[in-house]
């Protein structure tokens, strides 16, 4: 085969090629970038506030819950779980939320973060008389036997627990099923006492 025979032969394998690839794209879209779409992520980022707990409007009658978050859940408890997450000193806790809500009212708030994938736990606890405990058990959601503490309800990647007058809230995405939640929700109510 001559040289330009073989040239010619490259020319228009190359032609096809780009023939094919530019039948790829949509037709009259002159933005190539891809478009956003609404299905759901199998990792939502770290900044993705939980939801599906109640927030509660302040309670002047809530009782201080003076438990640390090491004590709430130890270290090794955290680490069975998953070793990659580690408690966060100074947590950013998402306005409205639970975590929120037990902090203003004089609860305690926690947070632990994946180290790899940057999810966040966000743990909170809070202790109020009973008709606050009744009502926020009303806004809790479906019921679970997945906690050993107290009454349990779950609601997407929220598992909400009441251990007498303790509310215990525990969200995270990585928070699959009630199980998961679990614990952490146990561990808190057991340092609850």
């Amino acid at each position: 085969m001559s040289r330009s025979l073989r040239t010619a032969a490259l020319a228009a394998s190359a032609g096809a090629a780009l023939l094919l690839l530019a039948a790829c794209t949509p037709a009259g879209d002159s933005d190539a970038s891809p478009k956003p779409t609404t299905s759901r992520s199998a990792s939502p980022s770290a900044s993705s506030s939980p939801s599906g707990s109640p927030s509660p409007s302040v309670s002047p009658t809530a009782t201080p819950v003076d438990v640390s978050c090491s004590k709430l859940v130890s270290a090794q408890t955290v680490y069975d779980f998953n070793p990659n997450y580690v408690l966060l000193t100074k947590p950013s806790i998402p306005a409205g939320s639970a975590a929120a809500q037990a902090q203003a009212d004089g609860g305690v708030a926690c947070a632990w973060q994946q180290t790899t994938t940057g999810h966040v736990i966000y743990l909170s606890a809070a202790r109020y008389p009973a008709d606050k405990i009744e009502q926020l058990k009303a806004a809790a959601g479906p019921t679970t036997t997945a906690f050993g503490a107290g009454s349990g309800y779950w609601s997407g990647t929220t598992g909400t627990a009441f251990a007498g007058d303790a509310w215990i809230v525990a969200t995270s995405v990585d928070f699959y099923e009630a199980a998961d939640a679990s614990t952490f929700i146990d561990s808190a109510a057991a340092a609850l006492g």
